[in-house]
C-alpha cells in the first residue's frame, strides 16, 4: 500500500498523463482486502484529481462501490455500480460479481436470481475472457445460487454441506472469502 501511495506522489503511475484504470481498481480492490480502507479512501480521492478519460471516471465508480461494499454500506455501493459504464470486459466481471454481492446483502433475492443465468450467458458468449477467468466466474455463480437456495429453503446440513465440498474444491474461484463467510454465516444460524 506504501508503494501506491509513494507512486502517487512521485507521479510515476500515469499513462497519458492520467492513472490506468487497472491502476485504480487494484488499488483499491487490494487496499479493501487488506483492511485499509481509510488509506484506500484517500488515494481515490487524490487519484480523482488525476482522472482525465472517460474511462478513468468509471474506473473510479468502480473503486467507490468497492470501497463502499468494505465498508458495508451496500445501498452506496449499489448507487455507485449504476454509475459505472462498461470500460473493457474485466471490469463487468468485477462490476457483476460485485452488484451480486451487493443483491445478496441486501436480500434483494429477485434481482440477484435474475442477474445469474444473465451473467452466466455472459459468460459463455464472452472471446476475450480466457477460460480460466471464465470457470473462476462460474463456479462463483454456482455457489453463490447454492448459498440463496440454503437462505430460502432452509439451512439444511446436507445443503451446507454440499456447498462446503463445492466450496473446497481444487481449482480458482472468484471471491472465496466472501463465499466462505457467507457459507459460516448460514451455518452457523443452523438449528439441530
Amino acid at each position: 500500500f506504501v508503494f501506491y501511495e509513494r507512486m502517487l506522489n512521485l507521479r510515476i503511475v500515469f499513462d497519458r498523463g492520467a492513472f490506468t484504470t487497472h491502476l485504480i481498481r487494484n488499488m483499491s480492490v487490494v487496499g479493501c482486502r487488506l483492511g485499509e480502507v481509510e488509506r484506500t479512501e484517500v488515494l481515490l480521492d487524490l487519484s480523482s484529481a488525476n482522472i482525465t478519460w472517460e474511462g478513468g471516471t468509471h474506473a473510479l465508480a468502480y473503486s467507490y462501490a468497492y470501497l463502499a461494499f468494505a465498508r458495508q454500506d451496500f445501498s452506496s455501493a449499489l448507487r455507485h455500480l449504476q454509475d459505472l459504464e462498461f470500460v473493457d470486459p474485466f471490469y463487468r466481471t468485477g462490476h457483476q460479481t460485485l452488484l451480486l454481492r451487493v443483491y445478496y446483502e441486501l436480500e434483494m433475492i429477485e434481482s440477484l436470481l435474475a442477474l445469474i443465468p444473465t451473467y452466466r450467458r455472459y459468460l459463455n458468449r464472452n472471446k476475450v475472457l480466457s477460460e480460466r477467468q471464465k470457470n473462476r466466474n462460474r463456479r462463483f455463480l454456482s455457489i453463490l445460487y447454492r448459498l440463496v437456495r440454503a437462505r430460502e429453503k432452509g439451512r439444511s446440513p446436507m445443503r451446507l454441506a454440499e456447498i462446503r465440498e463445492i466450496l473446497d474444491e481444487e481449482g480458482e474461484l472468484t471471491d472465496p472469502q466472501w463465499l466462505s463467510e457467507k457459507w459460516e454465516e448460514l451455518s452457523s444460524r443452523l438449528t439441530p
